[in-house]
């Protein structure tokens, strides 16, 4: 892929080229080089900020002045003081879960990866002595970022092929990982007396409710459990019969925890081994008067018949 210059800062252009630049940096280091881990997280960086970019140069705007998004559309500062500030890389990674299809799973990992640069940079602790377990997520997380961008790993990366490797080796690993923990609460839960299990199938069918996550059976012991995640794509706004507001959104599975026998998983690679990586939709239901925050008439006769407020006095 070739660099492109470009006029502002924070256009999704001149933030790819620079994470570019960084990933070139990165590979003319051995991955047991601290400095390979250290280009690896800027680039992850400005990688991230591009795939916002994408959507809009103003969601990295800090929020706390109106001249930073002022500044994302383009226009010249307006006092002689001003120097543009973005979002916290943190926050970031936050939006982007919710926007980008597939990130979610590696929002955590990338905000410790980042941690550990800033480490590296601003303490004398040595973050990165080794590329091992931490190079398979991230090349995960920055194919997730690259599709957002209509890329792939081969625009990016002088060396694809391993990449995907990589990321294929650690999602059967995860597979295998999850396989043998169904395996071993299953035994547990069959070892249990037929009263026990009883009793435990009742708890978990009140625990898991629906307004706590989404409902799904166990794959150790088919009892229910709950799934949650985190919303991606648009949300859907429908008005019912009653006039109520529905609103539906896709959300994509992170974490599943069972009660009845203790099974609990986290990540999307795992969950997908065991039969819950599939996405689901949640539902909310409110009142026309709550979704607009109307005044019912409830609340206007509460008003009328309630006495008046009273200041507080603190001169006594």
């Amino acid at each position: 892929m070739a660099a492109t210059p470009s006029e502002h800062g924070w256009s999704k252009e001149a933030l790819l080229n620079k994470a570019l630049l960084y990933a070139q940096k990165m590979h003319e280091h051995d991955r047991s080089d601290w400095e390979y881990g250290l280009f690896s997280g800027l680039s992850l960086e400005f990688l991230a900020r591009a795939a916002l970019a994408r959507v809009s140069p103003t969601l990295l705007a800090d929020k706390n002045n109106w001249q930073n998004t002022y500044h994302a559309l383009g226009f010249p500062p307006r006092t002689t003081d001003f120097v543009p500030r973005s979002r916290g890389i943190a926050e970031i990674f936050q939006i982007l879960a919710v926007l980008v299809p597939g990130f979610s799973s590696s929002q955590s990992f990338c905000v410790h990866h980042i941690e550990r640069r800033n480490s590296e940079l601003h303490s004398g602790t040595s973050a990165f002595e080794s590329a091992g377990d931490w190079l398979p997520k991230y090349y995960m997380a920055c194919k997730a970022l690259l599709a957002h961008m209509g890329l792939g790993l081969a625009d990016f990366f002088k060396d694809p092929d391993l990449a995907e490797e990589l990321i294929a080796a650690s999602q059967d690993a995860a597979a295998k990982s999850v396989r043998q923990d169904v395996a071993q609460f299953r035994a547990v839960w069959m070892d249990k007396t037929p009263d026990d299990r009883e009793q435990a199938a009742r708890l978990a069918e009140v625990w898991a409710s629906k307004d706590k996550g989404h409902r799904a059976a166990c794959p150790a012991c088919q009892q229910v459990g709950l799934l949650r995640g985190t919303p991606q794509g648009d949300v859907s706004t429908e008005i019912s019969e009653d006039d109520e507001i529905i609103q539906k959104q896709t959300v994509v599975p992170s974490t599943f925890e069972c009660i009845a026998c203790g099974f609990k998983v986290s990540g999307l690679a795992k969950l997908a081994a065991c039969g819950l990586g599939t996405p689901f939709k949640t539902t909310s239901t409110r009142s026309a008067a709550d979704f607009f925050g109307l005044f019912t008439e409830d609340d206007v006769n509460e008003a009328l018949h309630s006495p008046p407020p009273y200041d507080d006095d603190n001169n006594e």
